[in-house]
């Protein structure tokens, strides 16, 4: 295929027509492996990919989207909210904005419920907004949990307000609020921050012994493929503390 072509191709493949990708793909790795110095071929070729991954990005995000608040009632069995999902893909996207203009709407609507203000939290966290996110969690901190608060609202709260501490280096407050985050099995983030947290503060002691106690919850209730992450980190964290003694 002659460069001309290429390009044509490349054009369209740009404008949308995903299909070209295989041909692309074939033509630019051939083009690389005989000109490997060549940088405009590298360049090229590695766009190939990065536009087709922003277009699988883009299509998750409107899949989201469409689906962001269809979930149950916070008490209904298989309650589940997806927004961390949609935080995670558009601060990849560059588009925390939309995000946070998402959430300040939210809160409007639903003033008395914490989840809007910990999204909002969060996507100021992705944009590096942090004392913007500290506001938001002061203000969330006034609303009052009781016996009916949904276990997760309040996991998602400490756990958010954990990360907003962590973030202006309040260290201890960080460590507390991550372990009222763990409100049962299935709540089990503030302990992986406390973990990674004694690490690296160095306080190996403190860090194997949450590793144990997150290996002790899964080990009881969940799959067991759970435990490869958590005992190579153990492992990890032994080793380190076998050479200091």
């Amino acid at each position: 295929m002659d460069i001309k072509e290429l390009e044509s191709l490349d054009a369209r493949y740009e404008c949308g027509e995903t299909e070209l990708f295989d041909i692309l793909e074939k033509e630019y790795s051939k083009l690389v492996e005989d000109n490997p110095s060549d940088v405009k071929y590298i360049s090229r070729y590695g766009l190939l990919y990065q536009r087709l991954g922003n277009m699988y990005l883009q299509k998750a995000e409107k899949i989201y989207e469409d689906a962001l608040f269809k979930y149950k009632c916070k008490n209904d069995a298989g309650y589940l909210r997806i927004d961390n999902q949609l935080l995670s893909l558009r601060n990849s996207l560059g588009k925390n904005k939309y995000s946070i203009e998402l959430y300040k709407k939210r809160i409007l609507e639903y003033p008395d419920d914490t989840d809007e203000y910990v999204y909002l939290a969060l996507a100021y966290l992705n944009a590096d907004q942090v004392q913007e996110a500290r506001k938001v969690m002061e203000v969330a901190g006034k609303i009052t949990f009781d016996s009916r608060t949904n276990p997760y609202s309040i996991a998602n709260f400490y756990e958010a307000y954990g990360i907003v501490y962590a973030r202006i280096g309040e260290n201890e407050k960080a460590l507390n609020y991550w372990d009222k985050a763990v409100t049962n099995q299935f709540c089990m983030g503030g302990w992986f921050h406390r973990a990674f947290m004694f690490k690296e503060l160095g306080r190996l002691e403190e860090a194997a012994s949450e590793w144990k106690r997150i290996i002790n919850m899964l080990e009881k209730y969940h799959d067991p493929h759970h435990l490869e992450f958590p005992k190579e980190e153990l492992a990890k964290i032994e080793a380190e503390i076998n050479k200091k003694a």
